[in-house]
């Protein structure tokens, strides 16, 4: 592939990404979106928006999960940490470290 094709297709990708999200949050009334483990972490990564995972425990098997906090445009650091802060502050989900000694 000619880096000209390239860079014409990850344009594509990245408006095609970007796009979608808007939709979402026009569609639903959106301030962010939530997602469970990063399942969504193609998309927002690809359309450049902010995004933060904030760890919600572990399963059986002692793998962690997270709750992804994801901006719907560029713009958004903001609102984005504040609400993964007070999600993480008020939940709880996370049971703190028990040190032995």
């Amino acid at each position: 592939m000619s880096p000209e094709k390239h860079e014409q297709l990850a344009t594509k990708v990245r408006q095609t990404a970007l796009e979608l999200i808007l939709r979402m949050s026009e569609d639903y009334n959106l301030d962010i979106i939530v997602s469970l483990d990063d399942t969504f972490s193609l998309i927002y990564a690809n359309a450049g928006v902010p995004a933060v995972t904030v760890p919600i425990g572990r399963d059986a098997n002692a793998q962690p999960h997270g709750a992804t906090f994801i901006g719907i445009d560029r713009n958004t650091d903001a609102t984005v940490l504040a609400i993964a802060y007070a999600f993480e502050s008020s939940s709880h989900l996370l049971p703190r470290p028990v040190i032995q000694r």
